[in-house]
């Protein structure tokens, strides 16, 4: 008896599907039109699509931008966790090369090769992978630079205190030092070289000093600030500087005049508080020298209002009475400021200007007399309002300064070479964006002059130059990262 043949059946396919072969002709390869005879086509194994940063093969055409962002995120964030890995296993592998120096501990103990193995396990810690992670690690370094250690300062100041031999050059020259040193060993811990870190703090310790000394002179030229308002010991620019901190001249007019308020307020209370007398000879001999000068010149109207000037020291306005040389320190700084605003302050066109000159001086004597009965707190107090008032006076003025929109009018209206700016902005705009960029080029050209000379743009500079620090150490960690060693020289 024959057993009927059985189909086999293939798992996974449904009931009845067969095996067929395969035909010669079918499975015989096909010329391909174009190519040689013999070229065939042949399966690509593999997933040939776009990939994603994660590995994932993203669908075939979409774009997986979220998944893109979160995994750039991830990565930026990664490099700097690198960037925190170097600085740590650079700064302890350092640490431990300057034990290795040690001879008793070289001796006990095989500090070098735990010290190449750090070394090693850092740099492949720390290695970024990919473009967001470089850009995370180098940020993470960069960023700290940013961290102040007030080192400089405190180097400055206890040397402008120690080193007085040194004069105004201690402060300076310890904080270009301190710099220096704190600068190598920062670089030595991101695995940089300290004597390129050292020389690169020297430089940008020197550059922020010269910053630093011209920063007031920055701000008495923004505020306009004359010769005369630097008389007599007056320093506006420190004080416009130091005691205030707006850049439009509204803002330093009005803190100006609340600083001088609280000031004055403080400098009464030390003098009705002062025990002793002031003496107003020094200020009268002052004025006597000159009468004097005035006789020998037989100069008659020098003479008479030289004598109005002695006269509000020592005759009373009122009773016509002397008045006693010695005064209380309030009567005597209460006298000095009627002094200035009879003769100093209000501008009067019968007063000679050397009467003015004159009145000045003498209340500068004043001044000197009531710093040295009541003190070193008295005086600073003194200097810093003699200084803020030029600066409140003048800032008061440039308020009333016309605006930048008509002062750009202005310009347009001048029948001179202000509009040639204009013109080379406009041409310069149209030759690289055509019409609207002969618009924005123009405009440029009539509105960036005005905004680098107004009071507000050059005070923010002189501010920026009096504290150069975060500006100084931004640099030098930017421009550091050039001087690390490559990621092949670490492995």
């Amino acid at each position: 008896m024959t057993t009927p043949a059985v189909t086999p059946q293939i798992e996974g396919l449904p009931p009845g599907a067969v095996l067929r072969p395969i035909s010669p002709a079918a499975a015989a390869p096909r010329p391909i039109e174009g190519l040689p005879p013999g070229a065939i086509v042949k399966p690509i194994t593999g997933y040939q699509g776009p990939m994603t940063s994660t590995g994932i093969a993203a669908p075939q055409g979409t774009a997986d931008w979220a998944g893109a962002g979160v995994q750039g995120a991830k990565d930026l964030l990664t490099g700097m966790s690198e960037g925190a890995a170097n600085t740590v296993g650079s700064s302890v592998a350092g640490v431990s090369r300057l034990l290795n120096n040690i001879p008793v501990l070289v001796k006990y103990l095989a500090l070098e090769q735990g010290v190449q193995a750090l070394e090693a396990r850092t740099a492949e810690a720390s290695a970024p992978q990919n473009p967001a992670q470089s850009i995370g690690r180098t940020g993470e370094q960069v960023g700290e630079w940013l961290v102040p250690s007030g080192a400089e300062e405190k180097a400055g100041a206890l040397a402008a205190e120690h080193l007085p031999a040194l004069g105004r050059l201690a402060g300076p020259i310890a904080r270009i030092l301190t710099g220096a040193g704190e600068t190598g060993v920062r670089n030595a811990s991101q695995g940089g070289s300290p004597a390129v870190g050292a020389a690169a703090g020297a430089i940008g310790g020197g550059l922020g000093e010269a910053a630093r000394a011209a920063a007031p002179s920055v701000a008495e030229s923004a505020l306009g600030i004359t010769k005369r308002m630097r008389g007599y010991g007056k320093t506006p620019g420190v004080a416009a500087l130091e005691e205030t901190s707006g850049l439009a001249p509204a803002t330093i007019e009005k803190q100006a005049q609340q600083k001088i308020g609280g000031l004055t307020s403080g400098i009464e209370s030390s003098a009705a508080a002062h025990p002793g007398t002031v003496s107003l000879q020094p200020a009268i001999d002052t004025i006597d020298q000159e009468i004097a000068k005035a006789t020998s010149q037989n100069n008659g109207q020098a003479i008479e209002q030289l004598g109005r000037v002695k006269d509000a020291l020592t005759k009373g306005a009122v009773t016509g009475n002397p008045l006693a040389v010695d005064q209380s320190a309030s009567n005597a700084l209460n006298m000095k400021r009627g002094l200035r605003s009879q003769f100093v302050k209000n501008w009067n066109p019968e007063l000679m200007s050397g009467t003015r000159a004159v009145a000045a001086k003498a209340s500068g004597a004043i001044d000197n007399s009531l710093d040295t009965a009541l003190g070193p707190d008295f005086q600073s107090a003194n200097q810093k309002i003699s200084s803020l008032i030029p600066v409140a006076e003048r800032s008061e003025s440039l308020e009333r300064d016309p605006s930048i929109a008509q002062k750009v009018g202005n310009r347009v209206a001048a029948h001179t070479g202000a509009l040639i700016g204009s013109a080379a902005g406009g041409a310069e705009g149209y030759r690289e964006h055509g019409a609207p960029g002969a618009v924005i080029g123009s405009l440029a050209g009539l509105t960036i002059p005005e905004l680098l000379a107004h009071p507000a743009t050059q005070m923010a500079a002189a501010r920026v130059m009096n504290n150069p620090g975060v500006l100084i150490r931004l640099l030098q960690g930017a421009g550091l990262q050039f001087n690390r060693p490559s990621q092949e020289n670490q492995q």
